[in-house]
């Protein structure tokens, strides 16, 4: 979903409010690994942003609305639904 999502990468502008949208959906290393093999980045780095995240001067709630949307089309509430 993620690949097909974002089959460029992840923007840095989409980075904090997609880690902010999945995690609840995901314990904080299992996010980190997935956002790593995602991305490319250092999971340890990862699992730190994560963290930061949560911070709301960081996020913009139309931001996060916006990752979500992009999600949707390609099956976030389907994947959802499997868990």
């Amino acid at each position: 979903m993620l690949r097909n999502a974002y089959p460029s990468g992840v923007p840095e502008a989409d980075y904090y409010p997609l880690l902010a949208l999945l995690y609840g959906e995901f314990s904080d290393r299992n996010l980190a690994e997935v956002i790593s093999s995602v991305t490319g980045k250092d999971s340890s780095a990862v699992y730190n942003d994560i963290a930061r995240s949560k911070s709301e001067c960081l996020l913009d709630s139309l931001d996060v609305s916006r990752i979500e949307n992009i999600l949707v089309e390609h099956g976030f509430e389907q994947w959802k639904l499997e868990d």
